[in-house]
């Protein structure tokens, strides 16, 4: 039977609220998974990507400071407040070049393959020493899968990715972030110990070796749960749809500014200004909301790395698979790729029935494709923001979710039921419980927070 732990996220206008749920599912096999030699091919279009959509960024910026300066020189204005709207013009030229220099660097990281790969879709690697083992490795596709191409959507904007690095990789932003991953750590660990015996319920073979608990994480985005779980022990697999997400999280976690930093040196992080793009809802609109100054990724990922290991404590590099999850985890030949036309969807009836029409479609042009196999099961699967946001039927999504899960092992869902706006049946969190009760689940503990998603300081939301 495998056990389940939910997280609900009821937001606020200042805070979210969230509700955790200990399951059990009943037992599976566990399923067999062939071995791939092929390595990723996304790296360069996710660098060409960055490139083309640098230009549309930095200008839409540019106008934002262009509009300052006209109001500034209209005449409409006092002194006092033309010169507030001129500095503020300056600081917004000043920090879009920051941030244009960072985008640049990823994609020339990306073009010089500084990411490293695993052989094969376990996650195995060589390596010479223990000082040359990585923080993460992307994993190639399982054997018999190919993935369409990839379409960059608006998840995949400069403006997106600035927002998750400001929540996940700045000090400011992870302060408020670690409100709720702490509270998933905590409940992993009280749940399912990072390491345990052979005959325990979630070890595939039952014998008396020790055995590391894998754990999986769906739409990781850029992998710091996953990484704050491997900190504890765990050996973590993050996987997520987006190209863009998964490659900036492995240049985060392994490259050489994050490696020659240490956690009282932050010298070489390069810094961002993950708010700029933000230009509502500010009480200052300087150095306190949306011109603040980041350094990132803080901390440095291998300075707590090499403070693991100092203490004799293993680390099993962060594995991060890209696809789609019902894919690569359920065997499923699911609809999960980002529409273009999501961003400003009504869900207005003639709208959701002309996209279902065309996702039926878009589902029998891929039926004719070869079986796929699901990746080996995983003692734990952790849906941080993950269950609203899927490009899945919401029914569908719950029912393949739990495929890749060893029996006696943990769900812990966390995040709002913020559904997309084409999501149907938008269901509630009892509704959502209830289900999971129907398929054999036992729902063992919940719990609430209250914290915020991402935002700058001194932004009124």
């Amino acid at each position: 039977m495998l056990r389940v732990l939910i997280h609900a996220l009821a937001a606020a206008l200042l805070s979210v609220v969230l509700a955790s749920v200990l399951i059990r599912i009943p037992p599976t096999s566990p399923m067999s998974h062939p071995h791939s030699t092929t390595r990723p091919s996304h790296h360069a279009a996710t660098a060409a990507h960055i490139r083309s959509s640098i230009a549309s960024y930095v200008s839409e910026i540019k106008s934002g400071a262009n509009a300052l300066d006209a109001a500034a020189a209209g005449g409409g204005s006092g002194k006092k407040l033309a010169d507030r709207l001129r500095t503020r013009a300056r600081g917004i030229r000043d920090a879009v070049e920051a941030n244009k220099a960072f985008l640049e660097d990823m994609a020339r990281l990306l073009e010089a393959g500084e990411v490293s790969h695993a052989e094969s879709s376990d996650g195995s690697f060589s390596v010479t020493n223990t000082t040359a083992t990585p923080i993460s490795v992307i994993l190639p596709p399982p054997a018999g899968i190919t993935l369409p191409p990839y379409k960059f959507a608006s998840y995949d904007s400069p403006q997106t990715l600035m927002g998750h690095l400001a929540r996940d990789w700045t000090e400011e932003g992870y302060a408020n972030t670690a409100k709720t991953y702490d509270i998933v750590r905590d409940m992993l660990k009280r749940h399912l110990p990072p390491t345990v015996d052979g005959d325990h319920p979630t070890t595939a073979n039952g014998n008396d070796a020790t055995h590391t608990q894998r754990v999986l994480l769906p739409g990781g985005g850029l992998s710091r749960l996953a990484f704050d779980l491997a900190l504890e022990g765990y050996d973590v697999e993050c996987n997520d749809l987006s190209p863009l997400m998964a490659t900036v999280s492995a240049l985060i976690l392994s490259h050489s500014y994050s490696s020659t930093s240490s956690s009282s040196s932050t010298a070489s992080l390069p810094t961002i200004y993950p708010h700029l793009h933000r230009p509502k809802n500010l009480f200052h609109g300087d150095t306190r909301d949306q011109l603040t100054p980041q350094l990132c990724p803080f901390p440095s990922p291998s300075a707590l790395v090499s403070a693991r290991l100092a203490q004799n404590l293993p680390f099993h590099p962060v594995k991060i698979s890209i696809g789609g999850y019902a894919t690569l985890y359920a065997g499923e030949r699911a609809d999960e790729q980002p529409d273009p036309d999501d961003q400003g969807f009504d869900g207005c009836p003639k709208c959701v029935a002309a996209r279902e029409r065309k996702r039926a479609a878009a589902r029998a042009a891929a039926s004719s494709a070869s079986p796929t196999s699901p990746h080996p099961h995983f003692s734990a699967l952790v849906a941080s923001f993950f269950l609203d946001r899927a490009h899945a039927h919401p029914l569908t999504l719950l029912r393949y979710m739990l495929t890749p899960l060893l029996p006696g092992g943990i769900l812990i869902v966390l995040g709002p039921l913020a559904w997309r706006a084409d999501a149907r049946p938008m269901m509630t969190w009892d509704e959502v419980k209830v289900w999971w009760e129907e398929e054999g689940l036992e729902v063992l503990e919940e719990t609430t927070v209250a914290g915020e998603y991402a935002r700058g300081e001194g932004m009124m939301m």
